[in-house]
């Protein structure tokens, strides 16, 4: 079955199902990306999302992402070294791989250390990682299978705003809150909305007097664009403002994309198109006869 299950997965994801990458991209004045340059890079067996800026020098970009691998059908951790002239990718490093997916290498910098929390979900709790130790595991920040959490630190306490596995690309936005970075974490409230808003899309980022939250629009599918949230604060009330919606900004990958990382006046994004929507629909409906008969032979 293993061996059966590697090739479907290689046959969905190589041909039917979504493609990915990531871009580098400057930033107008109302937020919209502009100037989008893709990674270029000569791999065929997997793709690369979630992108976190990192370090940057005069030539290079240095991002952690998501890298899929189509035979193992699930992520893992890597940092890529790209070059600022051509947006091709250099150098690839694969920091963390476990049983479980893996994605959305969000980080913080806490007291000159830099510490990642992946979306790992599936494990059933909330790790984090000192990157400056070779991303060795620390502990559980929250033991909740959160998605796509994000920390920041608002009048004196550390805020994580998230949703949870169980509704992850839904209408409520949940927040814990911890008076240190590494907890203990309590939930502090619900932050509900009239579509699927909520879930995160990258760092908490200031623009003008106001800090932002890049959330994912799902709708109508998952990471169909981006939704940025003005966080508001009512005494001890957090208040998430919608201000602006984005939908795909680029032709080359124009059915979706779900992160934004702002830094400076560029962002990092990624997107996504179907190879073909036919085709994957085609696919799903033998993957069901070819399991329903995989298994009465059984």
């Amino acid at each position: 079955m293993s061996r059966l299950k590697k090739i479907l997965n290689i046959v969905k994801y190589k041909y039917a199902d979504k493609q990915w990458n990531i871009a580098i991209c400057d930033l107008q004045q109302d937020l919209q990306p502009i100037n989008i340059r893709w990674l270029k890079h000569n791999y065929s067996d997997r793709w690369f999302a979630d992108p976190f800026l990192i370090e940057e020098d005069k030539m290079h970009y240095v991002v952690l992402v998501e890298e899929f691998m189509y035979d193992t059908g699930k992520g893992r951790i890597a940092r890529l070294t790209i070059d600022k002239k051509t947006c091709r990718l250099i150098k690839n490093e694969c920091l963390l791989e476990l049983p479980t997916h893996l994605s959305f290498p969000n980080f913080i910098k806490h007291n000159g250390i830099i510490y990642v929390i992946p979306e790992n979900s599936r494990s059933g709790a909330t790790y984090y990682y000192n990157y400056n130790d070779g991303m060795k595991c620390e502990g559980v920040l929250v033991y909740k299978p959160l998605t796509d959490a994000v920390i920041a630190s608002f009048h004196d306490e550390f805020l994580i705003f998230t949703t949870q596995s169980y509704n992850c690309n839904g209408n409520v936005c949940e927040l814990f809150h911890a008076r240190e970075l590494f907890g203990p974490y309590e939930k502090k409230q619900d932050i509900c909305f009239v579509d699927n808003i909520a879930r995160g899309a990258g760092h908490i980022f200031k623009y003008g007097n106001h800090w932002i939250r890049p959330a994912q629009i799902c709708n109508n599918d998952y990471g169909e664009g981006i939704c940025l949230q003005k966080i508001v604060t009512e005494g001890e009330k957090i208040i998430l403002q919608e201000i602006k919606r984005i939908l795909p900004p680029s032709k080359e990958y124009a059915d979706g994309f779900h992160t934004y990382n702002v830094f400076g006046n560029s962002v990092v994004i990624d997107g996504y198109y179907y190879k073909s929507k036919f085709v994957k629909s085609i696919y799903d409906l033998l993957i069901r006869v070819v399991l329903k008969f995989y298994h009465l032979f059984q």
